[in-house]
């Protein structure tokens, strides 16, 4: 499974690739606006890629804008005038069949960020109160979704909608056999989307919560950004433990330099000699 999350790591990172490609031949023009806005592009895309779950959100926002269209196009079809077959399981007609398959569609679109937000505003919230130096480990960033897919309940809400979504797509894939209810076969197609959606969600659900090697570490770049559009920390202590992360601030007020070491990615605090005098 890493291949695979590594792959898709790669191809989420090709826009940002672009842009600052772009950047420099701008900069080759002597064109500074144009440089200027192709790396801001660059940045932007840079940071949504180094969050966790990247890939998740830009394959169902694939899987979800193809599965708009299709109903869309399906629903603003004259062909289906001619359709008078109602579902065998759900007893709705296929007009009816489509408005719910967009909702659901829509349901899938919206849900991908809001997952990606809230793992890595919990990944936030634990470095402002652990204080911890460094690259952020995988074992921080998987703890984080095991957290937000255990108890958050948004996530248990799009459970119970995930499964009924895959079942009304299930309902709607018999129209395909049926005259005037599939033009050029946008309802089937629709309703294989649907289905989809359900095996992406459920395979990237169990891969990242069971292995590991799937919740890549954390850029400590990305999440000092962040920290800062957050503000100031409510409590001291946190105030404290999140300065640690970017300044080094060992225990007891001494500071430390971060080093990484030879033998294992980890950054690990090394006192600064105060020398004879």
């Amino acid at each position: 499974m890493i291949y695979i999350f590594n792959c898709a790591k790669e191809i989420c990172g090709l826009p940002a690739r672009a842009c600052h490609a772009f950047s420099q031949l701008c900069d080759y023009i002597n064109c500074q606006p144009c440089q200027d806005a192709c790396e801001v592009l660059a940045n932007c895309c840079r940071g949504f890629t180094d969050k966790p779950l990247s890939s998740y959100v830009i394959l169902t926002g694939l899987l979800s804008i193809c599965e708009l269209v299709l109903c869309l196009s399906a629903f603003n079809s004259p062909m289906l005038e001619g359709c008078t077959v109602r579902s065998h399981t759900m007893k709705v007609g296929v007009r009816s069949w489509l408005v719910i398959q967009i909702g659901f569609a829509g349901l899938n679109l919206l849900f991908a960020p809001y997952f990606q937000g809230q793992v890595w505003q919990n990944i936030l919230v634990e470095v402002q109160t652990t204080g911890l130096r460094g690259k952020i480990g995988k074992d921080v960033v998987q703890g984080s979704f095991k957290h937000v897919f255990l108890h958050d309940f948004g996530v248990l809400f799009y459970f119970f909608a995930l499964v009924a979504s895959f079942l009304w797509s299930m309902s709607g894939s018999h129209w395909q056999f049926k005259a005037y209810c599939n033009p050029d076969g946008s309802v089937a197609n629709a309703a294989w989307f649907g289905m989809c959606l359900f095996w992406v969600a459920a395979l990237y659900s169990l891969a990242w919560y069971w292995c590991s090697c799937c919740a890549r570490s954390v850029d400590p770049e990305a999440v000092r950004h962040d920290l800062e559009q957050r503000g100031p920390v409510g409590e001291e202590g946190e105030a404290r433990a999140s300065q640690a992360l970017y300044h080094g601030q060992g225990p007891a007020g001494t500071q430390t330099n971060l080093v990484q070491s030879g033998v294992a990615p980890q950054y690990a605090p090394v006192r600064q000699g105060t020398g004879r005098r």
